[in-house]
């Protein structure tokens, strides 16, 4: 399991080039254009979860099957049945957003400047499904690498170039707004090529002349894009309710923050897709011990490795958003408070992947309770609190979601999470903060960010000495001596 997180890990580490776009964007465009930008992307992704319906995961599913038969013929109709439904949804709501961007614009965000990036950026939908259901294919094979290489290089690279075109020709918002259809052209162009390496493009386009059974695989796959929907507007809420209520300055601080506390998700999202298979088969072994085990231990790694981010995050949130410019500065608050619902979610949300194996229609009811009580704070929160209202509306959402399925879980499956070295951890990290900040005060202060790098370096080593104090878990304490070892090693070697 941890051989297999630290795979995913080397992978999602390229997502972080998507913070680099950003911080470029808001150095060279502003705070304002930036919110402006921003809202605008979140108002398009979201739509395209309702246009795709889940096909990405399904065509992972589907033809996974017959691959695993070698029926190649079933495969590539597969995946044909799915770009007929991912892209004709997203064809369809790109035609609609292109004809009510401006009302959505002035009456749903209250904003008018948003109905030129909005236009612009409907145009990615039907390139987003063509790469999502290639993409999704060549995961069906258990190839991740062009995934990689399409959604997290290639786009981000692409819009990178066309983010400094825009700033260079002073092409302003709409021109800024065109890397997102642009990099989608070139993600959907990488997904093809990829495809084409080791499936077949001529049985593919043969596939496409027959719509037999795509009403069966649109039942399959709309209730997997119903689950998807309300995440990502889980995901996406508070920003777009900021974007509703505040100023686009303040908006491009709140998503300045919310993307800033990226390297805290990764954690979480490098163990999921190695977690669910162990706890699956384990689960069907009705092996009690070695489910109860696995839900021990991958809790234990990511409280330890989350709370050492958020440490950091917290006491250096006023330069981290500084990075993005002075104008950010906004944002500062909410980012400390997004990090701590992060480690909540990362932590606690691995009670999820219970009710994904056997339950899943109660995790989406949970999914769309939480989804309820987010958007009732946000509306409460935002217009009197501003941006820490909607952070705190968040953290509070995913609290109370996590509780619930650790709930849950404990009541069907008899099994809980917590161990004393969990408890070791948090009071670890607790004691390290308490300690770095009362010393900060009587520290001479540095110059700019030195004070806060500083500070966050010091937190690191009291925590991990506190860690190492208190006495880790036995198999943590063997992998951490033999890594220690290995990097001693390396040293002296170099």
């Amino acid at each position: 399991m941890a051989r297999g997180a630290m795979a995913n890990f080397g992978g999602m580490v390229f997502r972080l080039l998507s913070v680099v776009f950003l911080v470029v964007v808001a150095q060279l465009f502003g705070a304002e254009m930036t919110g402006l930008y921003l809202v605008s992307l979140a108002a398009v992704d979201t739509a395209y979860n309702l246009a795709a319906l889940g096909v990405d995961r399904s065509v992972l599913t589907r033809a996974a099957r017959h691959h695993a038969v070698g029926d190649l013929p079933g495969l590539h109709a597969e995946v044909a049945r799915a770009l007929w439904i991912g892209t004709g949804g997203a064809i369809a709501l790109m035609a609609l957003l292109l004809v009510l961007a401006g009302p959505v614009a002035e009456q749903v965000f209250a904003k008018p400047p948003l109905a030129g990036p909005l236009r612009v950026m409907a145009i990615a939908l039907p390139f987003w499904g063509v790469a999502a259901v290639l993409l999704g294919a060549t995961r069906a094979l258990r190839l991740m690498r062009y995934q990689i290489l399409a959604k997290n290089v290639v786009e981000p690279v692409i819009r990178l170039a066309v983010a400094l075109t825009a700033w260079w020709t002073a092409a302003g918002l709409v021109g800024l707004a065109a890397a997102v259809p642009l990099a989608a052209l070139a993600g959907a162009v990488a997904a093809t090529i990829f495809f084409g390496r080791v499936l077949s493009l001529p049985m593919l386009g043969q596939a496409l002349r027959s719509t037999t059974g795509l009403g069966e695989a649109l039942r399959f796959t709309a209730p997997i894009g119903l689950n998807d929907l309300v995440n990502q507007l889980i995901r996406r809420a508070d920003l777009l309710l900021v974007g509703r209520y505040l100023p686009p300055a303040l908006v491009g601080a709140y998503g300045a923050a919310a993307e800033a506390v990226s390297p805290v998700k990764l954690i979480r999202q490098g163990f999921d897709p190695i977690v669910l298979p162990i706890l699956a088969g384990a689960r069907e072994a009705r092996d009690h011990t070695r489910m109860a085990m696995h839900f021990r231990d991958v809790t234990r790694w990511i409280l330890i490795l989350d709370l050492a981010v958020l440490g950091v995050v917290v006491l250096a949130s006023g330069s981290i958003m500084g990075i993005f410019g002075p104008e950010f500065g906004a944002g500062a608050v909410a980012l400390a408070v997004l990090a701590t619902a992060t480690v909540l979610n990362g932590v606690l949300g691995v009670s999820e992947l219970f009710l994904l194996i056997d339950r899943p229609w109660v995790n989406l009811a949970n999914a769309v309770a939480t989804l309820a009580i987010q958007a009732t704070l946000l509306v409460v929160l935002v217009p009197s609190h501003g941006l820490a209202g909607a952070a705190l509306a968040t953290l509070i959402a995913a609290a109370v979601s996590n509780l619930v399925r650790l709930g849950l879980v404990a009541a069907w499956y008899r099994i809980h999470p917590f161990t004393r070295y969990h408890g070791r951890a948090a009071v670890a990290a607790l004691g390290a903060m308490l300690l770095v900040v009362a010393v900060r005060g009587m520290l001479p202060s540095l110059p700019g960010p030195w004070n806060d790098m500083v500070v966050g370096a010091g937190f690191l080593m009291v925590y991990l000495a506190a860690l190492r104090l208190a006495g880790l878990a036995p198999g943590d304490q063997d992998a951490a001596s033999r890594w220690a070892g290995r990097v001693v090693r390396e040293f002296r070697r170099g």
